[in-house]
């Protein structure tokens, strides 16, 4: 086994972000090959419509940033508990939270507030409902032994059970049959900045202040001590418990507001299915970025371009079935290194 010191020395050596790169794009070349020779499609017509959904047009370049976003900072919260040792995987379910918040704040507010102090109430009402479901995660696990991978997907099940059932039943549009519910009030849609939500904006600053939380604070500190081993935190007299849970809180409010960013500044209200998997592909993201913050916005754009690209497939006439395999794979490539380092400590 590795020193402390040189923990992290084998597992870069032997397998690179750059060799993960030549990995996915072998991955994809011979899916597209499949797909060609399955679906009678000419190979380059193949190519060019995946990277056109993200590259052949401002539009649709806008589309992938947002959806870069909507995968970065469930990314950027799931990173926090990550490090404290935590595997919160039910980000998922804490974006239904904070879009289920979100909702609930927008349309049955009983009072009246300015628009910006009801979007802040929106966002801090995301954060806390996100953070407190992921909190009970971490609560299970060190009071009762329960693995906080089980109980946050779960969690994500039940959470996206909720969303169904007030947009077909309690919150439906009355109007329609798709299941959702009314917009919310046009003053409660975040503005535009050139085309894009101002929650890609938020996106972008919580780079920084994740980075900072996790490398510059005492806080984050401790919270590494505890991930790496809790045998170390103990002699330091750390609160383990505390800090467990803790993380989680953050983690799963972080994941809330992305909820809470989804309903304000994509769709204006909550429909099924506006979680879009990104809880999930936060996941990788994470893994691609090696848990570091300040990477988590390429990885995260190079999922949103395979995902945006799986999109435009569609208009091929190739099933999303076979585009859920390819997201499959680099899921796959994405976590192996992370489990086999897990597996040496």
């Amino acid at each position: 086994m590795s020193k402390i010191g040189k923990m992290n020395v084998s597992p870069k050596s032997l397998y690179t972000p750059f060799t993960e790169l030549l990995i996915l794009i072998v991955i994809i070349t011979f899916f597209f090959i499949f797909t060609s020779q399955v679906r009678e499609l000419d190979l380059g017509k193949i190519f060019s419509t995946f990277l056109n959904a993200s590259f052949g047009s401002v539009d649709n370049f806008g589309r992938a940033l947002m959806k870069m976003t909507f995968i970065m900072v469930p990314a950027l919260g799931l990173t926090i508990a990550f490090k404290c040792g935590a595997w919160n995987v039910g980000g998922e379910g804490q974006i239904a939270l904070g879009a289920i918040a979100a909702t609930g704040v927008g349309l049955f507010l009983p009072f009246n507030l300015p628009s910006i102090l009801t979007i802040i109430l929106i966002f801090i009402t995301a954060f806390v409902l996100g953070g407190g479901y992921a909190a009970i995660a971490g609560y299970m696990r060190e009071k009762w032994g329960v693995t906080e991978i089980v109980v946050t997907v779960m969690q994500s099940i039940i959470a996206l059970a909720l969303v169904n059932y007030l947009c077909s039943g309690p919150w439906k549009e009355p109007a329609g049959y798709i299941k959702r519910t009314p917009a919310i009030p046009a003053d409660l849609a975040l503005p535009s900045v050139l085309g894009l939500s101002a929650f890609f904006i938020i996106g972008l600053i919580m780079i920084p202040l994740v980075h900072m939380l996790i490398n510059k604070t005492t806080l984050g500190y401790e919270m590494r001590v505890v991930g790496y081993n809790k045998k170390i935190a103990v002699p330091h007299k750390l609160n383990v418990t505390k800090l467990v849970i803790l993380s989680m809180f953050i983690s799963g409010g972080i994941c809330g507001i992305t909820g809470a960013g989804i309903v304000t500044g994509e769709i204006y209200r909550m429909q099924v299915g506006l979680t879009g998997n990104f809880g999930f592909y936060a996941i990788a993201a994470l893994f691609m970025a090696r848990e570091k913050a300040k990477y988590t916005i390429f990885s995260s754009f190079l999922l949103a371009v395979i995902y945006q690209g799986v999109l435009g497939l569609a208009t091929l006439g190739i099933p999303r079935m076979l585009g859920d395999i390819l997201i499959g794979i680099t899921f796959i490539v994405a976590i192996l290194p992370e489990i086999r380092l897990r597996l040496k400590r």
